[in-house]
Parts: structure tokens; C-alpha cells; sequence
């Protein structure tokens, strides 16, 4: 497949491993923790980056919710398997609703904003900082 600008698809994709590979180097890390939500562009990323790194050097995070359906998940478990990395669950269902509990008084009831549409992406983000 050929993009726009002449470069072949491979090409790119040859370039994004290497990127990652040098931003790891440069870093001083070599292990990634990627959060696994089996959907195409988490499972993008995990394809690269075990290919740049080793799927050694890859550790998923599954971080299903009440709002996570049975496919996502076995999705995302199945993808860990095919690669072969190793990879953990952490439910955040109860995370997210002491949260909404203990910030209640600062939604307003009759409204569903964005503070909780994104509380759940700040939850997983979190988990995956301390991973």
C-alpha cells in the first residue's frame, strides 16, 4: 500500500517501531506498560510495541468498568495470548463509583458532564502511572 507522499505503509510502520525503540533508549526504559482495552488502537500500539521492545518487555493492563462489554475485554485477553505477554486485570468499577460517591456534591445531579464522562480515562490513567 502506498500513502500519499510515495511512502509505503511498511515503511511507516518500519518507522514508528524504530521510534518507539529510540525513545525507550533515550529514556534508559525498556519495558512498557500499555493499558489494554480490546480496541484497535490499543491493540495497535501493543503490536508495535512489541515488536520494538519485545513482547517480554510488554506488560498489559485491563482495566474493564461497569460500562466495558464481555467482547472488549475478551478481546483484549486474547490479543495478550496471541502476542504472548504477560498482562493483568484491574476492575475499576468500584474505583469509579467511590469516586462519583465522594465527588457528588460537586456534579450537579440533573446533569451528566464532562467531568464524568472522563472520569473513567483518569482512573485508568492513573493505575497506569503507578504500574
Amino acid at each position: 500500500m502506498i500513502l500519499d507522499n510515495n511512502i509505503s505503509i511498511e515503511t511507516v510502520h518500519d518507522i514508528i517501531v524504530n521510534k518507539i525503540r529510540v525513545f525507550f533508549k533515550e529514556a534508559g526504559k525498556e519495558k512498557a506498560v500499555i493499558g489494554l482495552s480490546g480496541g484497535i488502537d490499543s491493540s495497535v500500539v501493543t503490536c508495535l510495541a512489541c515488536e520494538a521492545l519485545g513482547k517480554d518487555n510488554v506488560h498489559g493492563i485491563l482495566m474493564p468498568s461497569q460500562f466495558s462489554t464481555f467482547h472488549s475485554v475478551s478481546d483484549a485477553v486474547d490479543l495478550a495470548n496471541n502476542l504472548g505477554i504477560k498482562y493483568d486485570i484491574v476492575p475499576i468499577e468500584r474505583i469509579y463509583h467511590k469516586i462519583m460517591h465522594e465527588m457528588a456534591p460537586f456534579f450537579d445531579n440533573d446533569t451528566w458532564g464532562i467531568a464524568q464522562e472522563n472520569l473513567q480515562a483518569r482512573i485508568r490513567g492513573t493505575i497506569l502511572m503507578t504500574s
